[in-house]
């Protein structure tokens, strides 16, 4: 399902256009998934956009949705089935100092005194991963102090996954180094293949 909506995004890109975008809609059977809506937008939802600006909407939101703000919206329902009773902000954009710097950061949650800061990417590569890994370390101590916890949610094999959390461990040196999921953490979150779902790590993560 991620590769589909990854090769999707890059689908729409190669489209450039809202009408072109809208005139041929996402088709699961074009990626061999058999989902229960075989295609999006549906003529129904199509015959609902009644001008070039409502077709030009649909196709920013879309866009982003499948080009990772999917993986915010999924890792925040995760948080919740954990019921620890957080409070749970997908999407933050907060300004700090005189100069209104703007800081960005994917999923805020907030537990009791200590607040957590999650950067996700549907991304597999080391460059960007680590480039946003460091990103959320840093916006984390911006936002919540130096007891505030942050985390990088990525697609990244373990492989890589173990090379990023060596490199953050070997800089930071602190009792709160920044966590890394990768593939294999979102795959036991999840409850893909009939089995259930195993979200212990992100748990553990949330009570540190």
């Amino acid at each position: 399902m991620a590769a589909a909506l990854y090769c999707e995004r890059e689908r729409l890109e190669d489209l450039g256009n809202p009408n072109k975008a809208t005139s041929e809609p996402f088709r699961a059977n074009r990626y061999g998934l058999p989902l229960s809506s075989p295609e999006f937008p549906t003529n129904e939802q199509l015959g609902a956009l009644k001008n070039a600006d409502e077709k030009k909407s649909w196709f920013k939101q879309w866009y982003s949705f499948i080009g990772g703000e999917w993986l915010e919206e999924w890792l925040g329902a995760q948080i919740r089935a954990l019921e620890l009773t957080p409070e749970i902000t997908v999407g933050v954009n907060a300004y700090r100092g005189e100069k209104k710097a703007q800081l960005e950061v994917d999923v805020a949650v907030v537990r009791g005194h200590r607040s957590y800061f999650v950067s996700c990417t549907t991304d597999t590569g080391k460059p960007i991963c680590k480039s946003k890994l460091f990103e959320v370390a840093v916006r984390s101590r911006q936002l919540g102090g130096d007891l505030a916890r942050a985390a990088l949610v990525c697609l990244a094999d373990d492989r890589i996954v173990a090379a990023l959390q060596a490199d953050v461990d070997e800089v930071w040196g602190a009792s709160n180094t920044t966590k890394v999921f990768g593939l294999s953490d979102v795959r036991a979150w999840s409850d893909c293949d009939s089995k259930q779902p195993n979200r212990h790590s992100l748990k553990a993560w949330l009570e540190s």
